[in-house]
This record gives C-alpha cells, sequence and structure tokens, in this order.
C-alpha cells in the first residue's frame, strides 16, 4: 500500500534544514508520496526510519543519474504512463556515437561537433547529450577515453564487447561516471563487477523481457543499483511492444526488475534513415535514452 506525505513526515527529522533542495520537510514527504523524490534524498533521514519506509515509499521507477554531479543527465523516476495523466519530468536524452574506427584526432573533432550541436525546433531546444565511445579495437582505450573526457561537455557511454578493453576505459574516467553499454547473459557477472567497483551505471539486455528481469534481477542481487535497460532498435515496433510493456510492468505493476529507465540503440543503413528512426525512438521512448 502506498504511503501517505503524513506517513512518511512522521518518520523525518522535522528539521526542515532544505538540505533535500525543498523548504520544509512536510514538502520533501509529499514529493516521496507522490513518488517524485526517494527517501533516501533526505541526508539525516535515521536508519530506522529509512529501513521502514524505504520499500514502500520508492518510486516504482528508479532516478539513474550518468555523469559527474556538476554536469550529470537524469532518467528515471517517473510515475505515469502518458504525459496527459500529470506530465514527463525527464527529457529523453539523445546520444552519438564515436566509431573505434576514428582516429585520436578524428574522435576529438567529433567531440568539439558534439559539444557545439543544439537545434531549436517549435520552441523546444534539442542538443546531443551523450558522447558513446566504442573501444572494441582501439589501440590504447583507456588513453582515448580520457581525452575526450578532457573535451567533452556531455556525459560519457562507454561502448564495448572486449572487457580488457572496456575495464582499462572505464578506470580511466570512472570519476566523471560513465555509463557501460552493455551487459548480457553472456558477461552479466563481469559487467556487473565492473560497474559495482567503479560506482557507474550498467546497461542491460535480455533476448525477451523476461530473460531482461532475470538479468537485472541477477545484477540487484549482486549490490548493482543503477541500471538501465536497452533495447536494440532495429526493429522499431518491437523496441515499442518492450518499452510499452516494461513501463507498464514498472508503473502500474510496481515490478522491480523492470523499474528502471530504457535506452534503444538506433541502426540503420543510412545517415538519413538512422536520423528517421532516432526521431521516432525519441518519441517512443520518452524519459529515456537513445
Amino acid at each position: 500500500m502506498a504511503l501517505t506525505g503524513m506517513q512518511i513526515y512522521k518518520n523525518l527529522p522535522k528539521t526542515n534544514c532544505k538540505d533535500c533542495g525543498l523548504p520544509t520537510c512536510m514538502a520533501f514527504a509529499m514529493q516521496v508520496a507522490a513518488k517524485q523524490r526517494a527517501l533516501t534524498d533526505c541526508p539525516h533521514i535515521s536508519a530506522e526510519a529509512e529501513a521502514a519506509l524505504s520499500e514502500a515509499a520508492a518510486p516504482p521507477m528508479q532516478l539513474i543519474k550518468i555523469g559527474p554531479e556538476d554536469n550529470h543527465f537524469e532518467l528515471g523516476q517517473e510515475t505515469v504512463m502518458f504525459r496527459h495523466e500529470e506530465k514527463f519530468h525527464r527529457k529523453t536524452g539523445i546520444a552519438v556515437r564515436l566509431s573505434a574506427n576514428l582516429s585520436d584526432a578524428e574522435a576529438l573533432s567529433r567531440v568539439e561537433k558534439i559539444n557545439s550541436s543544439v537545434f531549436s525546433r517549435v520552441g523546444d531546444c534539442l542538443k546531443i547529450d551523450f558522447c558513446a565511445v566504442e573501444v572494441d579495437g582501439v589501440a590504447d582505450p583507456a588513453n582515448r577515453l580520457k581525452q575526450i573526457a578532457e573535451k567533452s561537455n556531455v556525459p560519457l557511454i562507454i561502448m564495448g564487447k572486449d572487457s580488457g578493453a572496456l575495464k582499462a576505459a572505464v578506470e580511466e574516467v570512472k570519476a566523471q561516471k560513465p555509463l557501460i553499454y552493455r551487459a548480457d547473459n553472456t558477461n552479466i557477472d563481469e559487467y556487473v563487477k565492473l560497474a559495482c567497483s567503479a560506482k557507474v551505471p550498467l546497461a542491460i539486455t535480455g533476448s525477451t523481457l523476461e530473460e531482461l528481469a532475470d538479468l537485472t534481477s541477477k545484477a540487484k542481487d549482486n549490490g548493482l543499483s543503477e541500471i538501465i535497460l536497452s533495447f536494440n532498435g532495429k526493429d522499431i515496433g518491437q523496441a515499442l511492444r518492450n518499452l510499452t510493456i516494461s513501463r507498464r510492468a514498472a508503473l502500474k505493476r510496481n515490478y522491480k526488475p523492470l523499474g528502471f529507465p530504457a535506452m534503444v540503440e538506433i541502426e540503420a543503413e543510412t545517415a538519413e534513415m538512422e536520423t528517421l528512426m532516432a526521431s521516432i525512438g525519441r518519441q517512443i521512448c520518452r524519459n529515456s535514452l537513445n
């Protein structure tokens, strides 16, 4: 049963210290009751109160932050399926991939373009929110990530199936809190261990929603809390179905294994088609990442 604001307030320090960013403890309690804030956002809550309230007060979709504290991107912690029910509180992120085939100079040039890419459309300011860097086959992945991190104005996503290259890159820039992309049933143990060690979020994919739920549950059981659901965008119709089902499971049924924000990787034969598919993906994801 959902907790009321008053039930939550009774367990708060009641000091109105404003350290949570809100003017009063009651205001904070009301936002927790509305699933817009997590109970742990109160830095002074007692261990006893947290234990008593955390499970019942947890948002149905977890809040995930990618990037350093002073320049991070937030996803998740939404409470409604559709905008007309209330509103969406967090925008859809847009990521651009830097291929491993690029030289270091070419990669850095692309980073500069990412930094300066800002567009206005019907009063909406669009920009690239993430720099996704492939590391498989890169001669010195740690050095490439170090250079890109120094130049990039946006958070990083590190993409790779080569665990050695991925680990070297993550260790070099873990202070920037990049997203690791991505774990599946072949590498889940190794990638979860890396994400936990570096204290960074991890994208997880599965061949079915059932497998995906099993993998996220396994990751949580092994200590990982920051997870993003990853879907393939080659079949945009199937991606839409997966996004809808997983979001409904989280928001309507409070199904914890799918209670995370989602991302879709867009791949197409031409740049024009990829742009079109990404535009569609941005509309159907809403509060996710492309």
